[in-house]
């Protein structure tokens, strides 16, 4: 809300009300073609009481929490691997382009810089130091569109909401706005941001691949939805003028206090310690000799079996379950083959040795070569 609007005055002066103060981080990213990334959500909770009977998987966001809201390196790390890398892999997979990427990533205390060890595929780029203002694409435009578009979005909900129930105020809607409408609003957002706007906040960094035919003009695109945003507030009777809505959407992000910065650059350190100490751990530590052993191999197939039930007993989709158990028996074959080949030559030594006959110690004639009878008590001939 405004800082000068009625709501957030109250709001400030009422006791153990935080909604204004509620702090969450989010990372957007997109290329020049105008595709976006999913959201990724970090929030202080890692389950908010909005979220009960909501399967988090389902939401339009990469939900991750942790108690400061803050971006780790870890956090950052888990998104790079886990989020980034399997969205670009499957957009050039889609668009059928070589899965070849650079990142391009501003000096944040959050980013490892380690980075560009971790995928052969992602060319991993830093940016100067205090440039980001004035390169980095996603602060030409696409932000400033977002946020207005959410704020837009916002207003107009709580709109929706005075008009459908005349004793619902805007202080009402105000006070059960959580974490999961925040969610979907912030989706909604992205959403808006056009495909227009996100080529052309690539002028400053990458001219010559920015469709200038179009025409982008990332100030005229804002301005209109200002005007809407100021329509909306006085709408709801926010008494809010422009340069107030101009300067909530300007309002830069809170900076760390210098604790949150010692506590940041502190687990950076301990990341680095326990990344250094696994290294000399597994450089001291001689790997033990591969071999393949028959029982292992057994044991391997059985969870492949048991796994590929598992999933057989969850996917309704019969047609799509068997289309991959074919892969997976598929990408298995060479394990089952030389199981199949280890079983083979076991049971033949196995047969080789129970039909294998005792040589006697001394030489002695003999004018049988079947085996003796352990039923018949026959003299032996074995020297004893």
């Amino acid at each position: 809300m405004p800082e000068r609007s009625y709501i957030y005055q109250e709001e400030k002066s009422m006791p153990g009300f935080k909604a204004s103060k509620d702090r969450l981080t989010l990372l957007l990213g997109g290329n020049i073609a105008g595709f976006k990334l999913k959201p990724f959500f970090i929030y202080h909770s890692e389950n908010p009481q909005a979220f009960k009977n909501v399967n988090r998987h389902t939401l339009p966001v990469y939900y991750r929490s942790n108690k400061k809201a803050w971006m780790t390196q870890a956090l950052f790390e888990d998104w790079f691997l886990n989020c980034f890398i399997p969205q670009v892999r499957e957009y050039c997979l889609e668009n059928t382009v070589p899965f070849k990427v650079l990142l391009l990533l501003d000096n944040a205390p959050g980013h490892p810089p380690h980075l560009a060890d971790l995928h052969p595929n992602v060319k991993v780029v830093f940016l100067p130091p205090n440039t980001t203002p004035l390169i980095q694409p996603m602060d030409q435009g696409a932000i400033a569109a977002f946020k207005a578009n959410y704020l837009n979005t916002t207003f107009s909900q709580a709109i929706s909401a005075t008009d459908a129930d005349p004793d619902v105020s805007l202080r009402d809607f105000w006070k059960k706005y959580d974490v999961l409408k925040c969610i979907k609003n912030i989706a909604a957002a992205w959403e808006a941001v056009t495909k227009k706007c996100m080529n052309g906040v690539w002028k400053n960094c990458a001219k010559r691949y920015v469709n200038t035919f179009d025409g982008f003009d990332s100030e005229n695109e804002l301005e209109m939805i200002r005007k809407k945003i100021v329509k909306l507030a006085k709408d709801l009777s926010l008494e809010c003028e422009m340069e107030e809505i101009e300067e909530l959407l300007d309002k830069e992000s809170e900076e760390l206090t210098t604790e949150d910065l010692i506590a940041l650059e502190e687990e950076k350190v301990a990341e680095e310690e326990r990344r250094e100490a696994a290294v000399e751990m597994a450089d001291e530590e001689e790997e033990p000799q591969r071999m393949f052993m028959t029982k292992g191999l057994a044991e391997g197939l059985s969870q492949l079996n048991k796994l590929l039930a598992h999933f057989e007993g969850m996917d309704p989709n019969i047609e799509r379950f068997s289309r991959i158990e074919r892969m997976v028996l598929g990408a298995f074959r060479p394990y089952r083959e030389i199981y199949e080949e280890k079983n083979k030559r076991t049971i033949q030594t196995k047969l080789s040795m129970f039909m294998k006959i005792t040589p006697p110690s001394t030489p002695a004639p003999s004018t049988s070569t079947t085996m003796d009878d352990p039923d018949d008590p026959q003299p032996s001939t074995s020297g004893q």
